[in-house]
């Protein structure tokens, strides 16, 4: 559906406040995002100095990867922030989750800045750093999803596409700080200074900018559209904290949370022995080789891949429709992440594997990219943070042309677009990287084109992931899937390529990984609706 509402471009020249309310909301969006992508830019781009600082014992490799696991691992905690920050912002107000989140951000990563390292405390730094990396990564999971929401119902639908894409922007802005103030970190101070306190002080600068960010968003107003759905509220919806609580529902089906515990119990346990331990079983106890056990293995997990559907299908034409594990979660969920796991399913799906290849690339083209060219391809690096900034500021410069772009043509096209110029460059682009090793011009200029594809994916993505849900889960649906996608395969892409890279040998393994992902990111999104310039306060069901 592409109707035009009151607050069409010319409509917000005419009415200064409501233009006012926009760029106050724009500066709002732009600032959270910010301190976030600062903080993992000034991370990954430091990784081979933080690994040093917390991880000395171990050799260069492992440095390395220990520093990504602890970066993977702040993501855990991604989903169930998506699922808190998504509740609160549709029950309490956009504005009221996103100044919270800021400050909560922005403080966990202060304090990473005065964590005391491994000569001080021993292994009690790294566990310190673990844990505020993860109260990070809870904060921050309400930051993009908010912040695109936010904008997108503040946005005309006729221009939601360029509005939103300062969201993609802002984190490519925090990105690019982190990478011009690392490689000038590395420039001026000696390798000694940087690997004593250098590295602390990305993490400190967010103390000031959170508490800037709070101020900015506690003086806002919430989006219309929030404010439009909230009106329609029955008072009594609105004068209570919750129709009913937890506790009450939990009284009335003691025996069905009995029976979910106890199905909860037995997959844990068989699930996690044959997944974890029987490839150890396997090498002690079969004396088969590391390899040999750990492809019986995968051959299990494809078998269970293989079955899992038929035996749903089975269950269900047998009327067991009790979804015992799946039924306990929804169960104690809030209610806004209960209408949208029982009512857009299909959207939530559909929406991850959306994100998927935003998860993959971005963290890949421009977290783990700087450490690629260091280690793989031989340059300094202070030299390798100076192409992947100069990749950056063309990714700021096209990713508000992609954001109009998908206002003519529309998100799905954009979309696939994306997907399909990952599918056939990928490859090509990494080889070219490989082979002129050396050759700075030329590894710039494939980054440059990394960085064009990558903005027809992310600056539609936002505003893709706006339109798919109602106002009432627009939040959580877009925390959900967003956050959901980067816990599973953003936050773990550096370590995993990493890793994939000292097994294989070849420094080709994160372009085949890439090109993997680009392909099931397609699948989604031809399964996708076509959704774009409709009211935000509709339903958003399809067009």
């Amino acid at each position: 559906m592409n109707t035009v509402h009151s607050g069409s471009l010319n409509d917000h020249h005419l009415d200064p406040e409501r233009s006012l309310a926009l760029r106050r909301a724009a500066k709002a969006s732009f600032i959270g995002n910010f301190i976030e992508w600062f903080d993992y830019a000034s991370y990954g781009y430091l990784a081979t100095v933080i690994g040093l600082a917390f991880f000395p014992e171990a050799d260069k490799t492992v440095r390395l990867m220990s520093a990504y696991a602890v970066f993977a691992m702040s993501f855990i905690l991604r989903p169930i922030g998506a699922i808190v920050w998504g509740a609160w912002g549709d029950r309490w107000g956009r504005r009221w989750a996103l100044s919270w989140s800021i400050l909560i951000m922005s403080g966990s990563t202060f304090f990473i800045g005065l964590l005391p390292t491994y000569s001080a405390i021993g292994i009690a730094g790294a566990i310190g750093l673990l844990l505020l990396r993860m109260i990070q990564g809870f904060s921050a999971s309400g930051e993009y999803a908010g912040a695109g929401t936010f904008l997108a119902e503040y946005a005309p639908p006729s221009r939601r596409g360029i509005y939103t894409s300062l969201v993609p922007a802002s984190t490519a802005c925090g990105l690019l700080a982190g990478s011009l103030m690392v490689t000038g970190m590395f420039t001026v101070l000696s390798d000694s200074a940087v690997n004593t306190w250098g590295w602390r002080v990305p993490f400190l600068l967010a103390g000031p900018l959170g508490l800037i960010g709070r101020y900015i968003r506690v003086h806002l107003e919430d989006s219309p559209a929030y404010q439009e759905m909230r009106a329609e509220l029955p008072q009594a919806a609105k004068s209570t904290k919750a129709t009913t609580s937890i506790f009450q529902r939990m009284s009335h089906h003691r025996r069905g949370i009995v029976i979910s515990l106890a199905a909860i119990l037995v997959h844990a346990i068989a699930f996690y022995a044959i997944i974890a331990y029987l490839p150890g079983y396997m090498q002690r106890g079969v004396d088969l080789d590391k390899w040999t056990a750990i492809v019986v293995v995968a051959c299990g997990i494809f078998a269970y891949i293989c079955t899992i559907s038929f035996t749903v299908r089975v269950t269900d034409q047998r009327g067991q429709r009790q979804r015992l594990i799946v039924a306990l979660l929804i169960f104690i969920l809030p209610e806004s992440i209960q209408e949208l796991l029982s009512n857009h399913r299909r959207e939530t799906a559909i929406t991850f594997g959306v994100s998927c290849l935003n998860a993959v690339a971005f963290y890949m083209l421009l977290s783990y990219m700087p450490t690629y060219v260091h280690e793989e391809l031989g340059f300094s690096q202070d030299t390798a943070t100076l192409a992947t900034s100069i990749m950056l500021v063309v990714y700021i410069g096209s990713i508000f042309v992609m954001g109009h772009l998908s206002d003519s043509f529309g998100r799905r096209q954009m979309l696939i677009t994306a997907c399909i110029a990952f599918l056939v460059l990928t490859i090509p682009l990494f080889l070219i990287m490989t082979r002129v090793a050396g050759m700075f011009i030329a590894v710039v200029l494939c980054q440059i084109v990394f960085a064009i594809a990558l903005t027809a994916n992310d600056g539609t993505l936002a505003t893709f992931l706006a339109e798919s849900f109602p106002t009432n889960v627009r939040y959580s649906g877009f925390a959900l899937s967003f956050n959901g996608a980067n816990a599973i395969l953003g936050g773990t892409t550096p370590f995993i390529v990493t890793w994939l890279i000292k097994v294989t040998g070849s420094p080709l393994a994160p372009a085949v990984y890439l090109t993997v992902i680009a392909l099931f990111a397609m699948v989604a999104i031809f399964m996708s609706r076509t959704i774009h310039g409709s009211e935000l306060t509709e339903s958003n069901t399809g067009s």
